[in-house]
């Protein structure tokens, strides 16, 4: 028996397809809430906002919690002033988190930390180097570009290859 499998762009919509229509009712399943940043503080986004944690305290924690992590969060920047978050398996309690300097800062910045390469905001993250320090490498940046040239047409053709 012989199968031949490409892991590129179809293979990827249909995950995503997947993701998006048959795991979705999990999220049902939890209690989200609505967090207000404080004045002082706005949220960003970034390339990967979806942040799940575990969470010990502010300086105890890893982005490894998530779905079928007991008291594990997800969190995801809804706008500048707003924010999504559940903890799994618990009633979490929103009054401390709401509209306090203190929480928006940490939110801010696990936001920044989780980041992969691109951080996105309406204003300046004052700090944003320190916690996710920015990474020039001339190499990887050509490196990248040549492949994403003739990435389409690449995947294009090794999926006609296996019709």
């Amino acid at each position: 028996m012989k199968v031949d499998s490409l892991v590129g762009k179809g293979m990827y919509l249909f995950a995503l397809k997947h993701l998006l229509t048959k795991t979705v009712s999990v999220l049902g399943k939890h209690r989200w809430r609505v967090i207000h940043a404080s004045d002082s503080v706005s949220f960003p986004t970034s390339d990967d906002p979806v942040i799940c944690l575990n969470y010990n305290s502010e300086h105890e924690y890893d982005f490894k919690g998530g779905w079928g992590k007991k008291n594990g969060n997800i969190i995801m920047p809804l706008s500048p002033r707003l924010l999504l978050i559940t903890q799994i398996g618990s009633n979490m309690l929103i009054k401390q988190l709401d509209y306090s300097e203190r929480w928006s800062k940490f939110f801010r910045k696990i936001i920044i930390e989780h980041a992969h390469r691109h951080v996105y905001a309406i204003e300046l993250q004052k700090g944003m180097l320190a916690i996710n320090p920015r990474r020039v490498d001339t190499v990887l940046f050509e490196r990248e570009k040549s492949i994403m040239t003739g990435w389409h047409e690449e995947q294009m053709e090794m999926e006609a290859q296996l019709r």
